[in-house]
């Protein structure tokens, strides 16, 4: 990523699955604070939201959230939703149905509800 140069737009995605086991590594934060500088766009995907460091979420512009536990949907609500949504989103959050999901993303204020699609083998 620091050998390219300053991008116009996105080229690559780097996709880090099961992401609480980098999620302490000091090199995530960076990575999220910089990479679309060059072009390069960051995902991070885990179960827990508490697999991250809390300063993590202010540096991600989108977030898909899917069904989960009370903890998790409370801090995941915590750290991207006002205060005024946040009781209706963790409800919301802890009844989703499979392939369903919410997407905060900083351009809008309430959260898009969306479907995912099943991948065929």
């Amino acid at each position: 990523m620091f050998y390219r140069k300053p991008q116009d737009k996105l080229t690559h995605f780097i996709v880090i699955d099961e992401a609480h086991r980098a999620s302490r590594l000091k090199l995530i934060p960076t990575m999220a604070q910089e990479c679309r500088k060059f072009g390069i766009g960051l995902i991070l995907a885990s179960q827990k939201a508490a697999d991250f460091q809390v300063s993590i979420f202010s540096l991600f512009a989108n977030y898909l959230v899917l069904r989960s536990t009370d903890n998790d949907a409370r801090a995941l609500v915590r750290n991207v939703a006002g205060s005024d949504q946040e009781r209706s989103l963790i409800d919301r959050i802890k009844q989703m149905e499979i392939y369903r999901g919410l997407l905060f993303s900083e351009e809008r204020r309430k959260p898009s509800y969306i479907k995912l699609s099943k991948m065929k083998a």
